[in-house]
């Protein structure tokens, strides 16, 4: 059994709306090369040399990613850059590429969704001005120290995670957005949250979630989409039945190390 590639695509609209889209964003078809008919797909993070590797190995005429391989117009392919590299692999291999980015975070069930169901939220709610975020609240309201706990535990699987706002502040009104989301604290702020949760926050991120008296928790770009291969995977072969099939990435890794404390 097979599907072509249009078909293929349109399941994955389906899905995650291209309509859902930012207008800063790429989602879409990246690569539209090689076979018509497809028989395996992998869904990844990130394109990059492991994942396209994976897809190979795994004999993959396609490849769902979250994060979009183009973003800006391309003057040039070349070995000399990553992107570059990327193209001329897959083109050799005869693989396309497909990038559900904001759309998928925006949609049901997305990246957004699967971690406040993570998180064991109520009452789950999309702003109507910020289709990225949600919000939602806990039945049983818990201090700051406790609610990182638990989306250490939850989210970040005990690797840890950064937080801003006082311990024992009283936390029952949720707000999420996946991958980097810092700039959306004023809005969570006016929505009454008492906490967003996002990625990729600075400094003066936190010292501004201080101002607008909002919690922040910062679990990690990777940590709060690193999900997307295994939810976006469980959809699309629903979706598809068992005329192709869906192979989550198990080469994706997060580009930022830790260390462990000295001592």
């Amino acid at each position: 059994m097979s599907m072509t590639k249009e078909e293929l695509i349109r399941c994955i609209e389906a899905i995650a709306p291209k309509e859902l889209m930012e207008d800063w964003d790429n989602t879409g078809i990246q690569l539209d090369v090689g076979h018509r008919e497809i028989n395996r797909v992998l869904v990844c993070l990130d394109i990059c040399s492991e994942t396209i590797e994976e897809a190979i190995q795994e004999d993959c005429e396609f490849i769902v990613s979250h994060h979009p391989m183009i973003f800006a117009p391309i003057r040039s392919v070349s070995r000399e850059d990553a992107v570059g590299r990327y193209l001329i692999k897959l083109i050799r291999n005869n693989i396309s590429v497909y990038a559900a980015h904001t759309s998928f975070d925006s949609c049901a069930g997305g990246n957004n969704d699967y971690l406040a169901e993570l998180l064991g939220l109520a009452e789950i709610r999309t702003p109507e001005q910020t289709p990225v975020m949600r919000t939602g609240i806990l039945l049983r309201p818990v201090t700051l120290k406790q609610f990182c706990e638990l989306a250490d535990r939850k989210i970040t699987e005990g690797k840890g995670l950064r937080y801003a706002g006082d311990d024992d502040r009283m936390i029952r009104t949720v707000g999420i957005c996946t991958g980097a989301g810092a700039d959306l604290l004023e809005g969570a702020a006016k929505l009454g949250c008492d906490v967003l949760v996002t990625g990729d926050v600075k400094y003066h991120d936190a010292q501004r979630a201080e101002q607008l008296g909002i919690a922040l928790i910062d679990a990690g770009h990777y940590g709060t989409e690193i999900y997307f291969n295994k939810n976006m995977a469980e959809k699309l072969q629903a979706a598809a039945g068992d005329r192709v099939r869906v192979i989550p990435s198990a080469s994706q890794q997060n580009w930022l190390k830790e260390i462990a404390p000295s001592g």
